[in-house]
């Protein structure tokens, strides 16, 4: 645990623009660069929140917008051997009759239940546009699909800055040892004895 507590700390001296005279401009440069990157993770996290409620409230609006009709069965229906992964009845698609609000009569194919014979019944749901789909969005499918959204935004923003913050401070790190060698070189000159003949 002090590990951690002592990388945060340094993270937070780091960030600290105190005027120390000990303080080299490289790390006054990595200084900015992560608070550039403390930046973008915030605007990050901000946007993720704005993309996962958006994500929500599409997704209720979806689930909200279509109908249920009842439909008439054209055709019979095949008869399937297999479930869907979940374990339900094998939805097949038919083609189907129903009456849509102006009175009209539209044919089209429909998802319906394995088994199902012409001149039956069975409820569809019509999306939007009014096309036939298997169902509404279910709520849980809305809720993961705005918490996916929100949290791969955020993950991306974080791996951006931390990519960037990388790849600064590994040059940053370059020239600080590069400086370093030069110096340990021109003391190593200063500090030599001359030679006794």
């Amino acid at each position: 645990m002090r590990g951690v507590a002592s990388t945060w700390a340094r993270y937070v001296r780091l960030l600290r623009f105190d005027g120390n005279p000990l303080r080299r401009r490289s790390d006054r440069v990595e200084a900015l660069v992560l608070w550039g990157v403390l930046a973008l993770l915030v605007t990050g996290v901000a946007a993720a929140a704005v993309l996962g409620v958006n994500t929500y409230r599409d997704g209720v609006a979806a689930e909200r917008s279509g109908r249920w009709v009842t439909v008439t069965l054209l055709a019979d229906a095949p008869e399937m051997t297999w479930t869907s992964p979940g374990g339900r009845a094998a939805v097949v698609r038919v083609r189907v009759r129903w009456t849509d609000e102006r009175g009209a009569t539209v044919t089209a194919l429909a998802p319906v239940l394995q088994g199902s014979r012409t001149g039956g019944t069975a409820r569809v749901w019509l999306d939007p546009s009014g096309r036939p789909v298997l169902g509404p969005p279910a709520r849980l499918d809305t809720v993961a699909k705005a918490i996916l959204a929100a949290v791969g935004l955020t993950a991306v923003a974080a791996g951006t800055g931390g990519l960037l913050y990388s790849l600064a401070r590994a040059r940053l790190d370059r020239r600080r040892y590069a400086r370093w060698e030069r110096a340990w070189l021109a003391a190593d000159q200063r500090w030599r004895r001359p030679k006794e003949a």
